[in-house]
This record gives C-alpha cells, sequence and structure tokens, in this order.
C-alpha cells in the first residue's frame, strides 16, 4: 500500500534547534558499559527523580525491586558522567531507582553508560530527554528542572519567551507543553510539588487539566478581587492554599473535583469585588459546600458551558471517549487523503477549544 506523505512533527526551525542543543553531540567516553564502584558515585540533588521518599520514586520503586529478583541484579544500566573536580568519581545522570535498589541490596559495584563531565545545564536537559521516552508527561519534575535550567541561563521563567528558550532543547513531549508550564511558573514551586506528589491510587500522576482548573481559581481572583490577591500573598501565596485544599480533599462534596473546582471559580467571579468570604474561605481552607450560594446563570453561546447546554456533559464525554476508541484502532498509514484532512481540521478545532478553556 503506498504511504502517504505525512506533515513533519516538527518545523524546520525545531529541529535546527535540537541539532545545536548542547547535548546533541555528547557521546560515551566507550562504546561498551563500565562496571564502576557506587561509593564513587555522587548523586546530582537538583535531579527532582533522585528523592528516595517522593510519591514519584515510591510508584516506580516496586516494579525496580522485582526487576532485581527475577534477575539477580541491574539489567540496564545507569548513566553517569565523570566528575570534573574528583578524579576517578562520578555524578549521577539517570536511574536513581536502580542506583538506589543496588545499594540496598549490599552490591559494590554497577554497570553504568559514562560519560565526560557534564555541566549542570547539560545534566538537566539530558535527563529530562530520557524522561520524555521512559515517562509521562510528569509536570512537577519538568518545571523543577526548568526552574533550575533558567538559573543556569539567567532567564526568568515567568516570562512567555523565556519559556520558549528554556525547552527548546528538550523533546517535543515537553514542547507542546509551553502554555502550561507558563501556568505552573507562575505558580509558588512548593504548591506545585505539593500537587504534584498527590499521586491517586492506580499510580498516575496528578493530570496538567488540574492545575489548569485550579489555575482559574487564581485567575478569577486577580480579575476580580485585587485587594484579596495581595491581602493573601499574590498568585504563590493563593496557589499554596488551592494545593493545600485540594491534597485535604476540599474540592470533594461528592461530584468530581473539576467540577467542584469550577464552581468555586463561578462562585469568585460572581460574589461582589474582594467579598470577605473568599479570604475567609481560602484562610480557613473551608470545604466547598461552605461556598457562598450564587444564582447559575444560564450558559451564553460563547461560553465554555455551550457542550453541557447542547449535548449535555455526559454525551460530550461518552462522544470523546467513542473517538478516542476508534482513534486508537486506526492504522494511520491505511487513512485516505481526505480523512486526514478532516482528522487535521478536527486537531485544529480541538486545540482552539482547550486553548481557549485553559
Amino acid at each position: 500500500m503506498k504511504k502517504v506523505p505525512t506533515q513533519s512533527l516538527f518545523e524546520t526551525t525545531d529541529v535546527d534547534a535540537l541539532r545545536s542543543s548542547i547535548i546533541h553531540d555528547l557521546v560515551p567516553i566507550s562504546d561498551q558499559t563500565i562496571l564502576i564502584d557506587i561509593v564513587k558515585i555522587e548523586i546530582d540533588d537538583t535531579n527532582p527523580g533522585s528523592k528516595s521518599k517522593s510519591l514519584r520514586y515510591q510508584r516506580r520503586a516496586p516494579s525496580i525491586h522485582d526487576s532485581f529478583d527475577i534477575f539477580s541484579k541491574n539489567i540496564y544500566p545507569i548513566i553517569v558522567c565523570e566528575h570534573p573536580k574528583k578524579n576517578g568519581y562520578y555524578i549521577h545522570v539517570d536511574g536513581f531507582g536502580r542506583l538506589d535498589e543496588s545499594k540496598a541490596r549490599g552490591f559494590k559495584k554497577i554497570s553504568a553508560i559514562v560519560y565526560p563531565p557534564m555541566t549542570l545545564e547539560q545534566r538537566i536537559l539530558f535527563r529530562q530527554t530520557l524522561n520524555a521516552a521512559q515517562e509521562p508527561f510528569d509536570a512537577t519534575s519538568i518545571i523543577t528542572d526548568l526552574w533550575e535550567l533558567a538559573k543556569q541561563r539567567n532567564l526568568d521563567i515567568s516570562n512567555p519567551e523565556h519559556i520558549k528558550i528554556l525547552v527548546r532543547d528538550l523533546p517535543a513531549k515537553v514542547r507542546k507543553h509551553e502554555k502550561d508550564l507558563l501556568i505552573l511558573a507562575r505558580w509558588h514551586p512548593n504548591a506545585v510539588t505539593l500537587l504534584g506528589e498527590s499521586y491517586a491510587v492506580n499510580g498516575e500522576t496528578i493530570g496538567i487539566d488540574k492545575f489548569r482548573e485550579l489555575d482559574s481559581v487564581v485567575t478569577a481572583i486577580e480579575k476580580n478581587h485585587p485587594k484579596t490577591l495581595t491581602k493573601l500573598g499574590g498568585r504563590p501565596g493563593i496557589t499554596l492554599k488551592l494545593a493545600s485544599m485540594y491534597v485535604k480533599k476540599k474540592f470533594s462534596d461528592g461530584s468530581r473535583s473539576q467540577d467542584s473546582i469550577r464552581k468555586v471559580a463561578r462562585t469568585f467571579k460572581a460574589l461582589k469585588q474582594d467579598d470577605a468570604s473568599i479570604a475567609d474561605f481560602l484562610n480557613k481552607e473551608k470545604s466547598i459546600s461552605e461556598l457562598p450560594e450564587i444564582e447559575d446563570k444560564p450558559a451564553e453561546n460563547n461560553s465554555p458551558l455551550l457542550f453541557d447546554t447542547i449535548l449535555g456533559k455526559e454525551n460530550l464525554i461518552e462522544t470523546c471517549k467513542t473517538l478516542t476508541k476508534i482513534l486508537l484502532e486506526t492504522d494511520s498509514e491505511s487513512l485516505k487523503v481526505n480523512e486526514r484532512r478532516v482528522l487535521s481540521r478536527t486537531a485544529t478545532v480541538l486545540n482552539q477549544v482547550l486553548d481557549g478553556a485553559s
């Protein structure tokens, strides 16, 4: 079957940027893995993946533990670079779980891919590139590294143009979340970490959609309650409160948390400017049931609630689920030109809707 040419995932400028990345030409000191002394490996404290107490670590630890039980050793080599100041020593770059498990089991040596000395900037780009291939989009890990990368490059992470500079060396999985990362960059770092550590029972990280929804509450305060914003410590202070309330399940009233968060945003928009109940609600971290009652207005034609009015929320959800199932079962190479064109238009509209809701 003749293959239909598809559009490249990257613009030419994106490819050029990747090829000019400071990690593009990095090569190991040997084509073979090297057995090195574990005691000579220093842990990079800036690496968000090297926190053994984090829930991210706990989520991955059981499978790593099982692999050691099955193989009786570490199969996949870790990645290190030579220490720039200590001859014969190394700095850890990737594979902290495997290294930690090896230590716990009493191994003295571990197989590693060894690179020449790297700067912190190179290590950040290197590990995020590897993580993008191995892990789902982890907002907390990525934004933590971007904060550190911004320091190294003397950039302001809250500046949209600087975000573009920071992510241009990173894979498409990260670059496509530019707008989301800009939202997270304006949150208090502890708030991002707190939410990022609130893993669900099924082991998945909190979705970026939750950050977007909670940010809509912050935006409602910024636009309608400026004195309250200042009183509560600005955007950083409010994001800390919201993160704490989310983790404490203050947005759980029997309905889905995202519906509860939207209710909070609508209430804050409807209340009179700098209404005292807002500061009281956040300071005391009250549950959503204690919110002041407001009169729900009918959705306007240009409202994000239009789907609820026309289709009904459940119909929209089921339609999306059905479309997702069809797409996952579709062989992309068998698509005809007109089918590709329709899908492309649908993707464009979907992105426009999501951009408007973010």
